[in-house]
């Protein structure tokens, strides 16, 4: 038998202050009642989490308009293609506006400054997740060419591990909800090459699943629009929301 749910959950790419918790929120904003987002590690967990109803919904991450596919999401509808458990409601976008984040030096202004107007010369280590290095080279070139990169999981993460960094001399590329989440001061704003980054994603849940709050503004997913590519297309159970 199972149990009534009183609270809806829903799964998001983690941790908190993620592009996927952007995406989150927009789907199902602070005030709504009934429903808790909750931060999960990684992508292919994202997916067992709903199919066996640690969540009602998991927000997963598809393409960026600049790096394309996101191929981890990619291989997990691969995997569901011919199951009859899970199936897309839905996708959304947030515009993907990166930062420089990390801990301003005691004689720099309060406002963050441009990276011409900003001295970076006591960061050695820059973090971020892969996909940040390339929609970020022209800043990165330009402003710290020299700087040793460490990869992490997500761009909330680096911005987690640079909130442990008590000497000050490391630094990530993330969102500014990330480096106000973990505490870090904004260096510089508006890094990315294209001003109109976004990134695309999908609402996943259970076929048969039962869910208290459907998402708000959640665009329906059709092969006109598809975010998917061809091949994933037709047949794909996936696609039919019936």
């Amino acid at each position: 038998m199972v149990s009534e749910i009183s609270e809806q959950l829903v799964g998001y790419l983690g941790p908190e202050g993620s592009f996927t918790q952007q995406a989150a929120l927009q789907l199902f904003p602070a005030h709504q009642q009934g429903v808790r987002l909750v931060p999960i590690s990684d992508i292919p967990l994202l997916f067992d989490q709903v199919a066996t109803n640690a969540v009602q919904i998991s927000i997963v991450p598809i393409r960026n308009s600049t790096n394309g596919y996101v191929q981890p999401t990619i291989d997990q509808l691969n995997k569901q293609s011919g199951s009859n458990k899970l199936i897309i409601c839905g996708e959304t976008s947030v515009k993907v506006s990166h930062c420089l984040a990390g801990k301003r030096k005691e004689e720099t202004q309060q406002n963050p400054p441009t990276s011409k107007e900003y001295n970076f010369q006591h960061i050695k280590t820059l973090k971020t997740h892969p996909q940040a290095w390339t929609q970020c080279q022209r800043f990165l070139e330009q402003a710290l060419p020299h700087t040793e990169r460490q990869q992490a999981d997500s761009t909330s993460q680096a911005a987690f591990e640079v909130s442990q960094d008590s000497l000050g001399i490391s630094a990530a590329i993330c969102s500014e909800l990330a480096a106000k989440r973990w505490g870090l001061d904004i260096l510089a704003n508006n890094i990315q090459d294209d001003p109109d980054n976004e990134t695309y994603f999908v609402v996943i849940r259970q076929r048969h699943g039962k869910v208290l709050v459907e998402p708000v503004g959640a665009v329906p997913l059709t092969e006109s629009t598809s975010l998917l590519p061809v091949d994933l297309l037709t047949p794909n159970k996936l696609l039919d929301s019936s």
